[in-house]
């Protein structure tokens, strides 16, 4: 049983409490005494003579202050008659016992803080960024596509109705890796240098602040985002954000997932392609593929059999977008890396026959009549 436990056990009745002010706290008052009988701080005023006893500054105690602040509750009492009760009915008790059980939690932990260890929490904003909800961008891809401009202008970018920082905040950034996941990447740490007044535009000038650049890219942390409100502040968060991995370099998940699992878009081509993982799986096998036009709806089914077989034909999409396809060279570069995506249908060993991938490439355009409604022209 956890040291706290007793202690912990409070916090129903004290919800209870806090839903209906009116009922009796007798009970509740005896078993906060007999919790605390062996864990009263001697020094009690030492340690909070410099603090302001409300929600916002108890959500940032440690557990040695919160002993100091109930062991304070209970001894008052002595001296102020009331004060037990007027502690208990004004939630701050709770408070603390919602603090202590996140702490007791968290105690085999590493979060975020503690390599960070950034001080003045109550100047800290921290900024979720999702994926913007749309098939040619998000996030993530952002970042491993060096798209800091844009990344950083949708972290200070401010909404119609509210701005998202002040002058001389302390911002931190974090990205979702995969959507409805819980692992986050910080990418961002900075400084808001100057307010530019706008709304529903990128509203401030900022600094990089350079001490904490060997986390940036590299500190992916664990934290399940219940909140609809993308700025929060950081005293009330960073204390959720547990280190789940500190990577041994800049994040790049770009490791070839397997044939199957093959769905990428031109940008993401362009990247991986000449990853070694890739390179290896793609260059050892012919295979039958789909070229999907997001935009339109409309695909294109080709086939890959020749020297160095899918890597050698894929290489020829991400250079000139065409391939030589005849009717994919009636569309623009610039609208070919915004909206199309390369996946495999038919992977087939090195040794096997062309006619084999010709004739499944025939088949696969005939069940999705790419021929009548995509980009095949034969």
């Amino acid at each position: 049983m956890n040291v706290y436990t007793s202690l912990l056990q409070l916090r129903p009745d004290l919800e209870k409490l806090q839903a209906d002010n009116t009922l009796p706290i007798e009970k509740i008052k005896s078993r906060l005494l007999e919790a605390m009988k062996d864990k009263m701080v001697l020094n009690y005023q030492d340690d909070l003579s410099l603090i302001t006893l409300d929600e916002k500054s108890i959500a940032n105690f440690d557990q040695n202050t919160i002993l100091a602040f109930l062991t304070s509750v209970i001894r008052t009492e002595r001296f102020i008659e009331g004060e037990l009760s007027h502690g208990l009915r004004s939630g701050l008790v709770l408070r603390a016992l919602e603090r202590l059980a996140v702490l007791v939690n968290i105690e085999h932990k590493v979060m975020l803080n503690d390599i960070l260890q950034i001080k003045d929490l109550d100047n800290v904003k921290i900024r979720l960024n999702f994926d913007y909800g749309t098939e040619n961008w998000n996030v993530i891809e952002a970042f491993k596509n060096g798209d800091m401009q844009g990344l950083l202008r949708g972290h200070y970018w401010n909404y119609k109705g509210k701005k998202s920082y002040k002058k001389d905040q302390t911002t931190i950034g974090l990205l979702r890796i995969k959507p409805k996941e819980d692992l986050w990447l910080l990418f961002h740490i900075g400084k808001v240098t100057k307010d530019l007044d706008l709304r529903d535009a990128m509203g401030y000038e900022f600094e990089n602040l350079i001490e904490y650049n060997k986390f940036v890219g590299r500190v992916i942390v664990k934290y399940k985002n219940t909140s609809q409100s993308v700025v929060r502040n950081a005293s009330s968060l960073m204390n959720q954000c547990e280190v789940y991995q500190i990577l041994p370099d800049i994040f790049d998940n770009d490791i070839f997932p397997g044939y199957d699992n093959v769905n990428v878009s031109w940008k993401e081509l362009s990247r991986v392609i000449e990853k070694e993982s890739w390179k290896t799986a793609l260059q050892n096998q012919k295979a039958v593929y789909l070229i999907t036009d997001i935009h339109k709806g409309k695909m294109y089914v080709g086939s890959a059999s020749g020297q160095h077989m899918l890597l050698n034909r894929w290489q020829c999409y991400v250079d000139n977008g065409h391939g030589g396809n005849v009717e994919l060279k009636k569309l623009s570069k610039d609208y070919i890396e915004e909206n199309f995506r390369y996946s495999i249908l038919d992977i087939f060993k090195s040794k096997t026959d062309d006619q084999i991938i010709l004739s499944r490439e025939s088949w696969w355009k005939n069940i999705l009549l790419t021929r009548k409604f995509g980009y095949n022209a034969n």
